[in-house]
């Protein structure tokens, strides 16, 4: 979306999402949630139902989910959680952002979405803050509480540092995430050591 502005046309937003969902994924990403004005064929949306002429009927326990940005979105403005379109929000925020974000967070799970928390360029965080961004998903919920290799710079010890903080203070029914930008073309070899730890 960086590239091309999210300009990705209807027919291909259609046919991307309708071959996912055909294809079994557990989890479809259909966008981005941002203050914006909407324009048919971007997959940038003011509010998720203009996501809606885009999301097939929905099959079996498929979610759809959309990025929100913290400082990017008036959350105030998400529409209620209808089954309709976005099941998920991922939201992201940087370390700067800690101290704000829990409330946005669940003002998005009081609407009634499922929530995935994304602490932005994790592997730069100190252990005291990783803590700080366990305590707050221990307090709103989520789905899941990722570790965010933004910059693609993570190592292995990086992974096996956050992990062990996660592993150490979450939740037990709170999934652990790993999202990796692959810039360095190590992506692969981080997502095979983050499932052997």
């Amino acid at each position: 979306a960086q590239v091309n502005e999210a300009r990705f046309g209807e027919k291909a937003i259609c046919d991307i999402i309708n071959n996912l969902t055909e294809a079994g994924m557990d989890i479809v990403e259909c966008g981005f949630l941002k203050d914006c004005e909407y324009e048919a064929g971007r997959t940038y949306f003011p509010q998720p139902s203009f996501a809606s002429p885009y999301i097939p009927d929905k099959k079996g326990n498929i979610l759809y989910s959309a990025l929100m940005d913290y400082g990017r979105y008036d959350v105030e403005h998400l529409e209620a959680y209808d089954g309709k379109t976005f099941d998920l929000i991922r939201v992201s925020f940087f370390e700067k952002d800690m101290d704000g974000v829990e409330p946005f967070i669940r003002k998005v799970v009081d609407k009634g979405y499922k929530v995935s928390i994304q602490p932005m360029d994790t592997f730069s965080y100190s252990d005291e803050n990783v803590e700080k961004v366990v305590k707050i998903a221990n307090t709103v919920a989520p789905e899941a509480l990722s570790m965010v290799d933004t910059y693609s710079l993570a190592t292995t010890d990086d992974i096996d540092r956050v992990y062990n903080i996660y592993e150490r203070g979450l939740n037990k029914n709170i999934k652990i995430g790993f999202h990796s930008h692959n810039n360095q073309l190590n992506s692969f070899a981080l997502a095979l050591h983050f499932m052997e730890v």
